[in-house]
């Protein structure tokens, strides 16, 4: 890893310039007839050209076949089951064009309409929403420099911090001692969970690899369940609607404040705040996350809640870190579908 002075020049923000855009969007569509799937892939597939990702709602029992015991066995009488290859609810994922696209999504779905009729208005399962940064000089050594600012910049209360290595196809938790490489995944929250975060250098899309020229440092955030209820995410109509500057908090991002500067000349608390720092491994290069320890009580605000002392949401050892933060803003609000 190159120097740290050396890696915030590369990761200067006024090199890059920043998009927001739907990285994939998943619809629950609920049909008037049963059909099978594989017959709604093929008239996606007639009316797009890709084959989408479609997967059936729950299981449907098509009839229960009674199984009556042997003359030789005293097992009792049992109903089995057996499931139906059909069903009337289905899951599609849409992504690039029409999860960005309003109006082709629409035509889409409209064409599908015909050939399936909806009983009700798709309703939105899930959506995950990106900001990209693209290196004005297309430097790869910028972008993934960009990548680690971004990674260990990233502040989320997800849990299980982590990071994927495409290697060994395995997680590496970001225990005390472990620290973050750009050259992996980095990841915060489950896919079962409401928000999750994910932070990596875009180099490949489809299993292929990109171009120089169309690789990125990306930001993640999957929005499931609750979270969509939050945003009043519940159908198609309202992401038409939806200022998605709204969900410019969850892209935070924060920096360590130098404990020179926490402590204002006061040597005695400069120690303590080292001290504290070191005992929890606390460091941007481990992960904002190492800071939930540390710098939590706020003397000014506590009370009691249920036997315990309030704790502070950020730790007081961590900034703002503003042109990250703009930037992400500016470009959600001029994302629109």
């Amino acid at each position: 890893m190159k120097s740290r002075k050396y890696v915030a020049a590369e990761a200067d923000r006024k090199s890059f310039k920043v998009s927001a855009g739907i990285d994939w969007l998943d619809l629950k569509i609920s049909f008037s007839r049963l059909t099978q799937h594989r017959y709604v892939q093929d008239e996606l597939l007639k009316i797009t050209g890709l084959k989408l990702w479609v997967k059936p709602c729950g299981l449907r029992i098509s009839k229960l076949s009674s199984c009556a015991p042997r003359p030789d066995n005293n097992v009792k009488t049992w109903v089995k089951p057996t499931i139906s290859s059909t069903n009337d609810t289905f899951r599609i994922c849409f992504r690039d064009l029409l999860a960005n696209h309003g109006g082709k999504l629409e035509a889409a779905l409209k064409q599908l309409q015909n050939r399936f009729p909806f009983a009700c208005e798709p309703q939105i399962v899930g959506v995950e929403v990106f900001c990209d940064f693209w290196h004005k000089q297309r430097s790869v050594s910028a972008t993934r420099a960009m990548t680690y600012r971004l990674q260990t910049s990233l502040f989320s209360n997800g849990t299980r911090p982590r990071q994927f290595n495409p290697a060994s196809w395995k997680n590496v938790y970001l225990f005390p001692g472990t620290r973050i490489t750009p050259y992996r995944n980095f990841r915060t929250g489950n896919k079962w969970d409401n928000i999750s975060w994910q932070v990596y250098h875009k180099r490949t899309d489809n299993d292929q690899k990109l171009p120089v020229e169309e690789q990125r440092a990306r930001v993640e955030v999957t929005l499931k369940g609750a979270a969509l209820t939050h945003y009043s995410l519940h159908h198609l109509s309202d992401m038409q609607r939806f200022r998605f500057e709204t969900l410019a908090h969850l892209f935070k991002f924060r920096k360590p404040i130098e404990p020179e500067m926490m402590a204002n000349g006061d040597m005695f608390r400069f120690t303590a705040i080292n001290a504290a720092r070191k005992v929890n491994d606390a460091t941007a290069e481990r992960g904002l996350h190492s800071f939930n320890n540390i710098g939590r009580r706020d003397k000014r605000s506590w009370m009691m809640v249920n036997g315990d002392k309030r704790l502070r949401k950020e730790s007081s050892h961590l900034a703002v870190v503003s042109d990250l933060q703009n930037a992400v803003k500016g470009a959600l609000r001029r994302l629109h579908v």
